[in-house]
C-alpha cells in the first residue's frame, strides 16, 4: 500500500498482509517504527520523539481511518483463508463420505 502521509522525510505507511495488531510504518531514512493504531504507542523500532511527534498527532486524528485502511487488505485475505479451510473441510467430509459408500457397497458384493 503507498505512503498514507508525508512530513517532510518522514512518510506514514502501511502494508498488506502485514500481522496483528494493526499498526502503521513510520519510516525516514535514519529510522523506522511500527505504531500500534489502537493506541499510538510504539511496538517496534527506535526514533527520537522529536522525529516522530508530527506523525502520531496526525494519527491521532486519522486513528479510525487508519484502521478501516488496515482492515481493507489484511482482514480480507484472512477471510479468503477461513472460506478456503471451509471448502477443505467440506471437501474433505466428501471424501470421507464417497469412501464409506465405496465400502458399504463392497461389503455387500461380498455377502
Amino acid at each position: 500500500m503507498p505512503t498514507l502521509h508525508r512530513f517532510g522525510i518522514v512518510s506514514v505507511r502501511m502494508y498488506a498482509d502485514d500481522h496483528r495488531p494493526p499498526y502503521v510504518h513510520i519510516v525516514a531514512l535514519d529510522f523506522q517504527v511500527l505504531v500500534r493504531i489502537s493506541d499510538l504507542t510504539v511496538i517496534a523500532g527506535e526514533a527520537r520523539p522529536a522525529q516522530i511527534v508530527e506523525m502520531i498527532a496526525w494519527a491521532r486524528g486519522h486513528r479510525e481511518s487508519l484502521a478501516l485502511k488496515w482492515a481493507e487488505p489484511n482482514e480480507r485475505d484472512r477471510y479468503a483463508e477461513e472460506d478456503s479451510a471451509a471448502r477443505r473441510r467440506s471437501d474433505t467430509g466428501r471424501a470421507v463420505d464417497d469412501l464409506t459408500c465405496a465400502l458399504v457397497y463392497r461389503q455387500g458384493e461380498l455377502d
